[in-house]
């Protein structure tokens, strides 16, 4: 599942098709990401904060929706403070 613009992907592919996307995108924005006993982390490009994220798919609900959410908002936040110099 990957083409000409992704790295070699080194963790195991998140069951939630939405998530492994945004993964891949914050992978090739310099994030790194592992999976460690079922929750994956993120790290920012700068090394200074992390990200962690169940591995687990919880039926679609408003729950899993805000973990999302707080992904993105958490992914967007480290991406302008790294493109600020405020890492």
């Amino acid at each position: 599942m990957t083409n000409g613009d992704d790295r070699y992907v080194t963790w195991l592919p998140h069951p939630d098709p939405e998530v492994e996307q945004i993964f891949r995108e914050a992978d090739r924005a310099g994030y790194v990401i592992y999976r460690h006993k079922g929750v994956y982390t993120l790290v920012s490009p700068d090394v200074t904060e992390d990200f962690q994220f169940l591995g687990r798919v919880v039926p679609s609900s408003a729950a899993w929706r805000l973990m999302i959410t707080d992904l993105r908002r958490w992914l967007a936040r480290t991406a302008k403070d790294e493109a600020e110099g405020q890492g």
